[in-house]
Protein backbone atom coordinates (compact mmCIF):
# COMPACT_ATOMS: atom_id res chain seq x y z
CA UNK A 1 0.00 0.00 0.00
CA UNK A 2 2.83 2.31 0.87
CA UNK A 3 4.38 1.67 -2.55
CA UNK A 4 1.09 2.38 -4.30
CA UNK A 5 0.69 5.64 -2.40
CA UNK A 6 4.20 6.59 -3.51
CA UNK A 7 3.42 5.90 -7.16
CA UNK A 8 0.14 7.84 -6.93
CA UNK A 9 1.92 10.76 -5.31
CA UNK A 10 4.53 10.71 -8.08
CA UNK A 11 1.77 10.69 -10.72
CA UNK A 12 0.08 13.65 -9.06
CA UNK A 13 3.36 15.57 -8.98
CA UNK A 14 4.01 14.78 -12.64
CA UNK A 15 0.50 15.80 -13.61
CA UNK A 16 0.78 19.06 -11.72
CA UNK A 17 4.17 19.73 -13.32
CA UNK A 18 2.79 19.09 -16.80
CA UNK A 19 -0.16 21.30 -16.08
CA UNK A 20 2.16 24.05 -14.87
CA UNK A 21 4.22 23.87 -18.07
CA UNK A 22 1.18 24.06 -20.33
CA UNK A 23 -0.22 26.95 -18.32
CA UNK A 24 2.86 29.11 -18.76
CA UNK A 25 2.73 32.27 -20.84
CA UNK A 26 5.47 32.28 -23.44
CA UNK A 27 7.10 35.51 -24.59
CA UNK A 28 9.54 35.38 -27.49
CA UNK A 29 12.81 37.22 -27.84
CA UNK A 30 14.41 37.85 -31.24
CA UNK A 31 17.90 39.29 -31.57
CA UNK A 32 21.40 38.72 -32.91
CA UNK A 33 22.92 36.27 -30.43
CA UNK A 34 26.00 35.24 -32.41
CA UNK A 35 28.71 36.76 -34.60
CA UNK A 36 29.74 40.41 -34.86
CA UNK A 37 26.33 41.68 -33.73
CA UNK A 38 25.87 39.58 -30.61
CA UNK A 39 26.67 42.27 -28.05
CA UNK A 40 23.41 44.11 -28.62
CA UNK A 41 21.34 40.93 -28.90
CA UNK A 42 22.78 39.28 -25.81
CA UNK A 43 22.24 42.44 -23.78
CA UNK A 44 18.62 42.55 -24.92
CA UNK A 45 18.07 38.91 -24.06
CA UNK A 46 19.57 39.46 -20.61
CA UNK A 47 17.36 42.48 -19.96
CA UNK A 48 14.22 40.58 -20.99
CA UNK A 49 15.35 37.59 -18.91
CA UNK A 50 15.69 39.76 -15.82
CA UNK A 51 12.21 41.22 -16.33
CA UNK A 52 10.69 37.74 -16.62
CA UNK A 53 12.56 36.36 -13.62
CA UNK A 54 11.52 39.31 -11.44
CA UNK A 55 7.89 38.98 -12.54
CA UNK A 56 7.88 35.23 -11.86
CA UNK A 57 9.29 35.87 -8.38
CA UNK A 58 6.15 37.97 -7.79
CA UNK A 59 3.83 35.21 -8.99
CA UNK A 60 3.86 35.82 -12.74
CA UNK A 61 0.86 37.27 -14.57
CA UNK A 62 -2.53 36.32 -13.22
CA UNK A 63 -0.93 33.44 -11.34
CA UNK A 64 0.70 32.07 -14.49
CA UNK A 65 4.48 31.91 -14.81
CA UNK A 66 6.24 33.47 -17.80
CA UNK A 67 8.71 31.64 -20.02
CA UNK A 68 11.10 33.59 -22.25
CA UNK A 69 11.95 31.81 -25.50
CA UNK A 70 14.97 33.33 -27.26
CA UNK A 71 15.91 32.90 -30.90
CA UNK A 72 18.97 34.12 -32.83
CA UNK A 73 18.21 36.18 -35.95
CA UNK A 74 21.92 36.19 -36.94
CA UNK A 75 21.37 39.72 -38.35
CA UNK A 76 20.03 38.00 -41.45
CA UNK A 77 16.58 38.57 -42.97
CA UNK A 78 15.95 34.95 -43.98
CA UNK A 79 17.08 33.56 -40.64
CA UNK A 80 15.05 36.22 -38.80
CA UNK A 81 11.83 35.23 -40.59
CA UNK A 82 12.57 31.58 -39.85
CA UNK A 83 13.18 32.36 -36.18
CA UNK A 84 9.98 34.40 -35.96
CA UNK A 85 7.98 31.55 -37.52
CA UNK A 86 9.45 29.24 -34.89
CA UNK A 87 8.35 31.56 -32.09
CA UNK A 88 4.86 31.88 -33.58
CA UNK A 89 4.62 28.09 -33.76
CA UNK A 90 5.38 28.00 -30.04
CA UNK A 91 2.37 30.28 -29.49
CA UNK A 92 4.22 33.14 -27.86
CA UNK A 93 2.00 35.94 -26.60
CA UNK A 94 4.34 38.56 -28.14
CA UNK A 95 7.93 39.01 -29.27
CA UNK A 96 10.45 41.33 -27.64
CA UNK A 97 12.92 42.51 -30.27
CA UNK A 98 14.46 42.60 -32.69
CA UNK A 99 17.49 44.67 -31.82
CA UNK A 100 18.17 46.15 -35.26
CA UNK A 101 16.10 48.02 -37.82
CA UNK A 102 16.86 45.85 -40.85
CA UNK A 103 15.62 42.73 -39.08
CA UNK A 104 12.50 44.61 -37.95
CA UNK A 105 11.74 45.69 -41.52
CA UNK A 106 12.32 42.13 -42.74
CA UNK A 107 9.91 40.48 -40.30
CA UNK A 108 7.25 43.21 -40.00
CA UNK A 109 5.03 41.83 -42.81
CA UNK A 110 4.95 38.44 -41.02
CA UNK A 111 3.40 40.05 -37.95
CA UNK A 112 0.14 40.95 -39.70
CA UNK A 113 -0.04 37.50 -41.27
CA UNK A 114 0.29 35.76 -37.90
CA UNK A 115 -1.40 38.32 -35.64
CA UNK A 116 1.74 38.58 -33.52
CA UNK A 117 2.67 41.75 -31.63
CA UNK A 118 6.34 42.72 -31.61
CA UNK A 119 8.05 45.30 -29.39
CA UNK A 120 11.23 46.48 -31.09
CA UNK A 121 14.17 47.64 -29.01
CA UNK A 122 16.96 49.31 -31.04
CA UNK A 123 14.75 49.73 -34.10
CA UNK A 124 14.93 53.40 -35.00
CA UNK A 125 14.33 53.31 -38.75
CA UNK A 126 11.74 55.76 -40.07
CA UNK A 127 10.55 52.97 -42.41
CA UNK A 128 8.33 51.73 -39.58
CA UNK A 129 7.16 55.11 -38.26
CA UNK A 130 3.48 56.03 -38.39
CA UNK A 131 2.20 52.66 -39.57
CA UNK A 132 -0.94 50.96 -38.29
CA UNK A 133 0.55 47.50 -37.85
CA UNK A 134 1.53 44.95 -35.21
CA UNK A 135 4.94 46.52 -34.63
CA UNK A 136 5.48 48.62 -31.49
CA UNK A 137 8.79 49.95 -30.20
CA UNK A 138 10.22 51.44 -27.03
CA UNK A 139 12.61 53.80 -28.84
CA UNK A 140 12.21 56.92 -30.97
CA UNK A 141 13.27 57.00 -34.63
CA UNK A 142 16.31 58.43 -36.40
CA UNK A 143 14.43 61.60 -37.25
CA UNK A 144 14.83 62.41 -33.56
CA UNK A 145 18.19 60.87 -32.75
CA UNK A 146 20.29 61.62 -35.83
CA UNK A 147 18.91 65.15 -36.03
CA UNK A 148 19.82 65.84 -32.40
CA UNK A 149 23.28 64.38 -32.96
CA UNK A 150 23.81 66.69 -35.96
CA UNK A 151 22.78 69.71 -33.87
CA UNK A 152 25.13 68.66 -31.09
CA UNK A 153 28.06 68.28 -33.49
CA UNK A 154 27.38 71.61 -35.20
CA UNK A 155 26.56 73.70 -32.13
CA UNK A 156 28.68 72.13 -29.39
CA UNK A 157 31.71 70.84 -31.34
CA UNK A 158 31.88 73.47 -34.09
CA UNK A 159 31.70 70.84 -36.83
CA UNK A 160 31.10 72.22 -40.33
CA UNK A 161 32.41 69.56 -42.72
CA UNK A 162 31.61 65.91 -42.09
CA UNK A 163 32.66 62.63 -43.70
CA UNK A 164 30.39 59.64 -43.02
CA UNK A 165 30.96 55.89 -43.21
CA UNK A 166 27.91 53.67 -42.79
CA UNK A 167 27.29 49.92 -42.68
CA UNK A 168 24.75 48.36 -45.06
CA UNK A 169 24.47 45.25 -42.84
CA UNK A 170 21.76 47.21 -40.99
CA UNK A 171 20.82 49.49 -43.87
CA UNK A 172 17.31 50.31 -42.69
CA UNK A 173 18.93 51.92 -39.66
CA UNK A 174 22.14 53.31 -41.12
CA UNK A 175 20.66 54.84 -44.30
CA UNK A 176 17.81 56.36 -42.30
CA UNK A 177 20.27 57.74 -39.72
CA UNK A 178 22.56 59.23 -42.38
CA UNK A 179 19.67 60.86 -44.27
CA UNK A 180 18.31 62.53 -41.13
CA UNK A 181 21.78 63.62 -39.99
CA UNK A 182 22.66 65.03 -43.42
CA UNK A 183 19.38 66.93 -43.74
CA UNK A 184 19.83 68.53 -40.32
CA UNK A 185 23.48 69.50 -40.47
CA UNK A 186 23.09 70.94 -43.97
CA UNK A 187 20.07 72.89 -42.76
CA UNK A 188 22.28 74.40 -40.07
CA UNK A 189 24.90 75.43 -42.60
CA UNK A 190 27.27 72.47 -42.46
CA UNK A 191 28.05 69.97 -45.22
CA UNK A 192 28.55 66.24 -45.66
CA UNK A 193 31.64 66.36 -47.86
CA UNK A 194 31.96 62.60 -48.31
CA UNK A 195 29.66 59.65 -47.60
CA UNK A 196 30.66 56.06 -48.30
CA UNK A 197 29.00 52.76 -47.45
CA UNK A 198 30.22 49.21 -46.86
CA UNK A 199 28.72 45.89 -45.79
CA UNK A 200 30.41 44.41 -42.73
CA UNK A 201 29.13 40.97 -43.74
CA UNK A 202 31.53 40.98 -46.69
CA UNK A 203 34.01 43.87 -46.83
CA UNK A 204 36.40 45.25 -44.23
CA UNK A 205 39.09 47.18 -46.10
CA UNK A 206 39.16 49.75 -43.34
CA UNK A 207 42.59 51.19 -44.13
CA UNK A 208 41.40 52.19 -47.60
CA UNK A 209 38.11 53.51 -46.25
CA UNK A 210 39.91 55.63 -43.64
CA UNK A 211 42.15 57.11 -46.30
CA UNK A 212 39.18 57.97 -48.53
CA UNK A 213 37.35 59.64 -45.66
CA UNK A 214 40.34 61.69 -44.53
CA UNK A 215 41.28 62.80 -48.05
CA UNK A 216 38.59 65.51 -47.93
CA UNK A 217 39.98 67.00 -44.67
CA UNK A 218 36.73 66.84 -42.65
CA UNK A 219 36.28 68.42 -39.23
CA UNK A 220 34.72 65.13 -38.11
CA UNK A 221 34.30 61.55 -39.30
CA UNK A 222 31.03 59.91 -38.29
CA UNK A 223 30.83 56.11 -38.25
CA UNK A 224 27.42 54.43 -38.40
CA UNK A 225 28.23 50.81 -37.62
CA UNK A 226 28.21 48.17 -34.88
CA UNK A 227 30.62 48.21 -31.94
CA UNK A 228 33.18 45.75 -33.34
CA UNK A 229 33.57 47.49 -36.69
CA UNK A 230 33.45 50.97 -35.17
CA UNK A 231 36.36 50.11 -32.87
CA UNK A 232 38.40 48.77 -35.78
CA UNK A 233 37.62 51.72 -38.06
CA UNK A 234 38.50 54.24 -35.36
CA UNK A 235 41.85 52.53 -34.99
CA UNK A 236 42.55 52.91 -38.71
CA UNK A 237 41.48 56.56 -38.68
CA UNK A 238 43.59 57.36 -35.62
CA UNK A 239 46.57 55.68 -37.28
CA UNK A 240 46.33 58.16 -40.15
CA UNK A 241 45.12 61.28 -38.34
CA UNK A 242 45.28 61.76 -34.57
CA UNK A 243 43.53 65.14 -34.53
CA UNK A 244 40.29 64.70 -36.49
CA UNK A 245 37.15 64.52 -34.37
CA UNK A 246 35.41 61.14 -34.41
CA UNK A 247 31.84 60.13 -33.61
CA UNK A 248 29.94 56.87 -33.55
CA UNK A 249 26.23 56.13 -33.26
CA UNK A 250 23.88 54.46 -30.82
CA UNK A 251 24.30 51.07 -32.51
CA UNK A 252 27.95 51.02 -31.40
CA UNK A 253 27.28 52.13 -27.85
CA UNK A 254 27.94 48.84 -26.05
CA UNK A 255 30.60 47.49 -23.71
CA UNK A 256 32.09 45.60 -26.63
CA UNK A 257 33.17 48.93 -28.14
CA UNK A 258 35.18 49.68 -25.01
CA UNK A 259 36.62 46.15 -24.88
CA UNK A 260 37.71 46.15 -28.53
CA UNK A 261 38.64 49.80 -28.87
CA UNK A 262 40.99 50.32 -25.95
CA UNK A 263 42.83 53.64 -25.79
CA UNK A 264 42.36 54.37 -29.50
CA UNK A 265 38.68 55.22 -29.01
CA UNK A 266 39.33 57.84 -26.31
CA UNK A 267 37.41 61.00 -27.23
CA UNK A 268 34.89 59.19 -29.45
CA UNK A 269 31.46 60.87 -29.29
CA UNK A 270 28.29 58.78 -29.14
CA UNK A 271 24.56 59.18 -28.76
CA UNK A 272 22.83 57.38 -25.88
CA UNK A 273 19.20 56.25 -25.61
CA UNK A 274 19.24 55.79 -21.83
CA UNK A 275 20.87 57.97 -19.20
CA UNK A 276 23.28 55.45 -17.70
CA UNK A 277 24.15 57.93 -14.94
CA UNK A 278 20.54 58.26 -13.79
CA UNK A 279 20.38 58.15 -9.96
CA UNK A 280 16.59 57.85 -9.69
CA UNK A 281 15.32 55.06 -7.48
CA UNK A 282 13.53 53.24 -10.31
CA UNK A 283 16.59 53.10 -12.54
CA UNK A 284 18.97 52.24 -9.71
CA UNK A 285 16.71 49.37 -8.59
CA UNK A 286 16.85 47.97 -12.11
CA UNK A 287 20.60 48.55 -12.38
CA UNK A 288 21.36 46.86 -9.07
CA UNK A 289 19.21 43.85 -9.94
CA UNK A 290 20.91 43.55 -13.33
CA UNK A 291 24.42 43.80 -11.90
CA UNK A 292 23.60 41.22 -9.24
CA UNK A 293 22.19 38.82 -11.84
CA UNK A 294 24.70 39.26 -14.69
CA UNK A 295 27.78 40.71 -12.92
CA UNK A 296 28.08 43.66 -15.32
CA UNK A 297 26.54 47.05 -15.94
CA UNK A 298 23.41 47.21 -18.11
CA UNK A 299 23.67 48.76 -21.56
CA UNK A 300 20.83 50.65 -23.20
CA UNK A 301 19.92 47.44 -25.05
CA UNK A 302 19.45 45.62 -21.76
CA UNK A 303 17.51 48.50 -20.24
CA UNK A 304 15.10 48.87 -23.15
CA UNK A 305 14.53 45.14 -23.61
CA UNK A 306 13.77 44.99 -19.88
CA UNK A 307 11.20 47.73 -20.44
CA UNK A 308 9.72 46.01 -23.50
CA UNK A 309 9.28 42.69 -21.67
CA UNK A 310 7.65 44.45 -18.72
CA UNK A 311 5.29 46.30 -21.05
CA UNK A 312 4.13 42.99 -22.54
CA UNK A 313 3.56 41.52 -19.08
CA UNK A 314 1.82 44.64 -17.79
CA UNK A 315 -0.52 44.61 -20.80
CA UNK A 316 -1.29 40.92 -20.27
CA UNK A 317 -2.13 41.75 -16.66
CA UNK A 318 -4.81 44.10 -17.98
CA UNK A 319 -6.07 41.60 -20.56
CA UNK A 320 -4.56 38.09 -20.73
CA UNK A 321 -5.80 37.42 -24.28
CA UNK A 322 -2.75 37.75 -26.61
CA UNK A 323 -5.12 38.09 -29.59
CA UNK A 324 -6.16 41.45 -28.17
CA UNK A 325 -2.68 42.56 -27.14
CA UNK A 326 -2.42 45.32 -29.75
CA UNK A 327 -5.69 46.86 -28.58
CA UNK A 328 -4.63 46.48 -24.94
CA UNK A 329 -1.32 48.25 -25.53
CA UNK A 330 -3.06 51.12 -27.28
CA UNK A 331 -5.89 51.44 -24.79
CA UNK A 332 -3.59 51.41 -21.75
CA UNK A 333 -1.28 53.73 -23.65
CA UNK A 334 1.25 54.56 -20.96
CA UNK A 335 3.59 52.10 -19.22
CA UNK A 336 6.26 52.55 -16.60
CA UNK A 337 9.83 52.47 -17.89
CA UNK A 338 13.13 52.66 -16.05
CA UNK A 339 13.34 56.41 -16.77
CA UNK A 340 9.79 57.67 -16.81
CA UNK A 341 6.64 56.57 -18.56
CA UNK A 342 6.61 55.15 -22.08
CA UNK A 343 3.60 56.36 -24.05
CA UNK A 344 2.50 54.79 -27.33
CA UNK A 345 0.87 56.88 -30.01
CA UNK A 346 -1.86 55.28 -32.19
CA UNK A 347 0.87 53.68 -34.34
CA UNK A 348 2.86 52.11 -31.52
CA UNK A 349 5.63 54.72 -31.73
CA UNK A 350 7.08 56.62 -28.77
CA UNK A 351 9.03 59.78 -28.04
CA UNK A 352 12.17 59.59 -25.92
CA UNK A 353 15.09 61.80 -24.97
CA UNK A 354 18.56 61.58 -26.44
CA UNK A 355 21.76 61.84 -24.41
CA UNK A 356 25.40 62.27 -25.40
CA UNK A 357 28.54 60.60 -24.17
CA UNK A 358 32.27 60.66 -24.81
CA UNK A 359 34.68 57.80 -24.20
CA UNK A 360 36.96 58.92 -21.39
CA UNK A 361 39.33 56.73 -19.35
CA UNK A 362 37.83 53.59 -20.84
CA UNK A 363 34.21 54.35 -20.04
CA UNK A 364 31.23 56.22 -21.44
CA UNK A 365 31.17 59.65 -19.80
CA UNK A 366 27.83 61.45 -19.98
CA UNK A 367 28.12 64.95 -21.47
CA UNK A 368 26.00 67.58 -19.75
Amino acid sequence: MRGLRGVLALLVVCALSACGDSDKIRIGFLGGLSGRYQDLGNAGRDGATLAVEMRNAQGGVGGRLIELVARDDEQDATQARRALDDLVAMQVAAVVGPMTSSVAVAVAPRLAQTGTVMLGVHTTTTELTGKDDMFFRVIDDTNKYASEVARFHYQRRNVRQVAILYDLANVDYSASWVADYKRTIEGLGGAVVRSISFDSHYERKYDDMARTLLDVAPDMVVIVANAVDTAEIVGKLRGQNERVQLAGCGWANTERLLENGGKQIEGLLLEEYVDLEDFSRVYQDFREAYVQRFKKEPSYGASMAYEAANIVMDALSHNPDPRQLKQTLLSVGSFRGVQGNIRFDPYGDVQRSVFFAEVRDGRFQRLR
